[in-house]
């Protein structure tokens, strides 16, 4: 896959073919600040997720000033996940201003042993678009109850924990502490979905 280690300024992943990595197709590693990253006309496939229980996505961001993630095709994520692992086909969290438009996202936690998410936002977050994604589960429909959500952004409680503590937050999918570049903790902001 293609893991974001540095400090950048402007990043552009475009049109490729990623397969078979264990823990995400693109990740953004704690510690690195992105002023303008843009993720588009990528294929993700066949993300199976790590046996210790961290989870799978194929796209997990932090730490992003602006930019989008437009017109990727991610399937198969989380097939091998374990139990209580969390599973999202995008994920981010310490963004400014980002766009995630035009997507397919599919067969995400497929196996449903752990929490799944088409998309997962979580705060602090300053502007987020979400349109014209096309998000499904799974191939096959049943009956039983599983922890699959299409899409996710926050929590109601979020946002206020955030504030109170006066610090960035703590991120529940990778477990790592992230800063949003250029703003502070009272400057979070709004969705449009």
């Amino acid at each position: 896959g293609v893991r974001i280690a540095a400090p950048c300024d402007t990043l552009l992943i475009k049109r490729n073919q990623i397969r078979r990595c264990g823990l995400a197709g693109i990740l953004t590693h704690p510690g690195a600040e992105v002023l303008h990253l843009a993720i588009e006309d990528n294929v993700i496939a066949d993300i199976p997720g790590t046996p210790d229980g961290i989870g799978a996505a194929g796209i997990s961001l932090a730490a992003v000033l602006e930019g989008q993630a437009r017109g990727n095709s991610i399937r198969n994520v989380g097939a091998n996940a374990p139990e209580g692992a969390l599973v999202a086909g995008i994920a981010m969290q310490g963004i400014g201003a980002v766009a995630i438009e035009g997507n397919s996202i599919y067969l995400i936690a497929p196996g449903a042993q752990g929490q799944g998410w088409g998309v997962l936002v979580r705060p602090p977050f300053f502007q987020l678009a979400l349109a014209g994604n096309r998000i499904d589960g799974v191939a096959v429909r049943s009956d039983e109850p599983t922890l699959w959500k299409a899409i996710e952004i926050g929590a109601p409680g979020d946002v206020e924990d955030i504030l109170n503590r006066g610090d960035a937050g703590k991120d529940d999918f990778t477990g790592a502490t992230v800063t949003l570049p250029g703003f502070g903790a009272a400057e979070l902001g709004y969705a449009v979905v």
